[in-house]
Formats: C-alpha cells, structure tokens, sequence
C-alpha cells in the first residue's frame, strides 16, 4: 500500500520550503495526489524525485594542474 505526505512533510524531509515543494509540483518535478481537498505526495515519487534531482547535478570538479 502506497504511504502518502503531506507538502510539509516532504518539505521537512528534503530540508526545503513548503514553497519550494509546491514549486516542483506546479512546475511538474513532483506529481501530486488530490484527496479530501489535501495535496499528498506519495513517497515513492519523492524517492524517485531525489534520484532524478542528483543524477542531473553536475558535481564540482577542480583542476588541478
């Protein structure tokens, strides 16, 4: 059975905004769920999130000469 959070669960979760949660929804980063008038996001998508999210960083390499 999927386990679903709240904006500000997740928000907590990732150490961001509920803003910035909200954001990725409305931009199409995070899929939501409607329910009871309730956004709920189920953790499985902010698992598969996280791993799109760091895959596309580029990590910082310096040169060294």
């Amino acid at each position: 059975m999927p386990e679903f959070m709240t904006v500000i669960q997740v928000a907590t979760m990732l150490q961001v905004s509920a803003d910035t949660v909200r954001n990725w929804i409305k931009t199409a980063k995070l899929r939501k769920v409607k329910a009871g008038g309730r956004t709920l996001i189920e953790r499985s998508e902010v698992e598969a999130f996280l791993i799109r999210s760091t895959s596309q960083a580029a990590p910082y390499v310096k040169e060294v000469a």
